[in-house]
Order: structure tokens, then C-alpha cells, then sequence
């Protein structure tokens, strides 16, 4: 698995003062990529949410029954019953339309709840939820990338710590900036490609290349 220290000394590699504490601090570069990281995440889940699905039952209590999504949910996919038979999950506005065939579920913020109708599910019932999850934060040089993390693209996001370092490295010229913004530039287009998003999704990634080199 990929760690932070491999991104960061990767990142470092490319500038012209190996140094880990001249250029940036450790958590500034880790608070960094980790934002980078949980901004691409919803993005290659939604476009394989095969690949990025977790799973978890949650149990429905109260009136009307109820109980809290998972923490991290970037979206709900299905929800089926013990019995294993699927359970609709229904737009809020939708709440009171008897045209969703029970058992229907509906979400409101951070909350499943079941519109209480016949058939629907009632306080105690389990339900096991699929749905898109964004993985922990990265806080510390050895944490792991999540395990679904392609490392195959683990040179995105060296070469992105490496532009933003870039920007602090009085001994790059012109010319090295422009260089990394085109390697990342590439990394962007087969990363986009394999993902089937558009590369312009993920313009913002480079955005610091531009100013550095404007």
C-alpha cells in the first residue's frame, strides 16, 4: 500500500533542495495532499461505484423509525431488508406519493427514515445499506492510502505535491515549473481516461503550475 512519506519524498525528489523542512512543513504537505486526495476520491467512486461500494446494516429506531447514514457517505446506492429483498430508497420530496412501492426508505441530511407506510420498515428492522464511502483524512506521514487507491496513479499525486512545492522553490527555474505542469498535465489525461471523466474535472489540480508559471 501506498504511505504519505512515499507521495511526499516523491514530491521532494523533484525539487531542486531535498530538504523536508525548507520547502514545507510536514503537516502543511500532508494537510495538502490530503485534500487533494479526498477531492478526487468522489469522483473516481461515482464513476466505478462497483469498485467503491461499502457496505453496512444499520438498525431503524423511533418514531418514525430512523437511524443516521454512515459517517463519510458520499452517496446511498441500495438498501435491502433481513429478508434480503430490495428497499426503495425514495426522494424526500416523494415521501407521501403511494406511487413508491413499499419498502420505501427516504433520506433528510444524514438521516434514513422510513415513511412508516404499510409494508415499510419499522423500528427494529436491520437494513443493509451499499453506498460510496470517503476514506479516513490523512493526518501523518505513515498513513496508508485506502487499499481501492489505484497506485498506478500514485505519480498523480507526486507530481501535485511536487507542483505546490514548486511554488516555494526559489531554486526551480521557469522552465522546471513548466516541465512539471506538463508531466502532471499527462498524469491528469490518463488518470481522466481510465475513469471516463473529462481532464478538465480535474483542472484544479494544476491550478498552482499556472501561477506559479504566469
Amino acid at each position: 500500500m501506498t504511505t504519505v512519506q512515499t507521495i511526499v519524498t516523491g514530491a521532494y525528489l523533484r525539487s531542486t533542495n531535498f530538504d523536508a523542512g525548507k520547502l514545507a512543513l510536514d503537516a502543511e504537505l500532508i494537510a495538502h495532499l490530503s485534500r487533494i486526495y479526498l477531492r478526487i476520491w468522489p469522483l473516481i467512486a461515482r464513476a466505478r461505484p462497483d469498485q467503491y461500494t461499502a457496505t453496512t446494516d444499520l438498525t431503524l429506531t423511533g418514531t418514525p423509525p430512523s437511524v443516521a447514514v454512515p459517517t463519510g457517505v458520499i452517496d446511498l446506492l441500495a438498501a435491502f431488508n433481513a429478508a434480503g429483498a430490495q428497499v426503495n430508497i425514495i426522494p424526500a420530496t416523494d415521501q407521501l406519493r403511494r406511487w413508491n412501492l413499499a419498502p420505501a426508505i427516504y433520506r433528510i441530511g444524514m438521516t434514513l427514515r422510513s415513511r412508516a407506510d404499510t409494508d415499510d420498515p419499522i423500528a427494529g428492522a436491520v437494513l443493509t445499506v451499499l453506498y460510496l464511502d470517503q476514506p479516513a483524512a490523512l493526518t501523518a506521514l505513515s498513513d496508508t492510502l485506502d487499499t481501492r487507491w489505484p497506485t498506478r496513479h500514485d505519480q498523480l499525486l507526486v507530481d501535485t505535491l511536487a507542483v505546490y512545492l514548486a511554488t516555494k522553490d526559489g531554486g526551480m527555474t521557469d522552465g522546471d515549473r513548466k516541465a512539471l505542469q506538463g508531466e502532471l498535465q499527462q498524469d491528469v489525461v490518463a488518470f481522466a481516461s481510465e475513469f471516463g471523466l473529462s481532464p478538465s474535472a480535474l483542472n484544479w489540480l494544476h491550478a498552482d503550475a499556472e501561477r506559479a508559471t504566469a
